[in-house]
């Protein structure tokens, strides 16, 4: 890793780790690693297309799961998208590659591929709202609780007052 891209990922912006095409051959995986540093959180975020005819699935992983991947043996993935986005968070400083795998076993597979990792946390703000029906329900439920409470109250008011 060169010194300006270790410098990016210091300051906390956003720093584009990929952005080309890759052939896969038939039935095998490439991958990419990167480094995420102190800045976190960070999010990595993946956009690929596979040219026609092909299909493949990318996957984020450790290093510790590249290394059972390199060595043959199975692994567990952080998170995996055959849908042409994969979009993660990442908590925690290390190592991370994120793995393209050929699921044509006849044919190689061309891979476009944009990565980017943002630590910078501006993309981590986003305003969530409930929909129409749960907020009726959150209105209609806080209403029927503040009548029982006012009707509870008044019966042992007026409980209290005929002693």
């Amino acid at each position: 890793m060169n010194l300006w891209v270790a410098l990016l990922l210091i300051s906390g912006t956003v720093t584009l780790l990929r952005d080309d095409v890759n052939l896969v051959p038939a039935g095998e995986w490439r991958y990419e690693q990167f480094t995420v540093g102190n800045a976190l959180p960070a999010e990595v975020d993946c956009s690929f297309k596979v040219e026609e005819p092909g299909r493949a699935r990318v996957e984020l992983v450790t290093r510790e799961a590249l290394q059972e991947l390199l060595k043959g043996r199975e692994h567990e993935s952080i998170a995996t998208s055959t849908s042409g986005t994969l979009h993660q968070e990442i908590g925690v400083p290390g190592d991370f590659a994120l793995v393209i795998v050929n699921l044509d076993k006849k044919r190689a597979a061309r891979v476009a591929m944009r990565v980017t990792l943002d630590t910078s946390g501006k993309s981590l703000v986003k305003a969530r709202y409930l929909s129409p029906e749960r907020r009726l329900v959150v209105i209609v439920s806080s209403c029927v609780g503040f009548l029982l409470i006012v009707g509870f109250s008044a019966r042992q008011l007026l409980a209290a007052m005929k002693v």
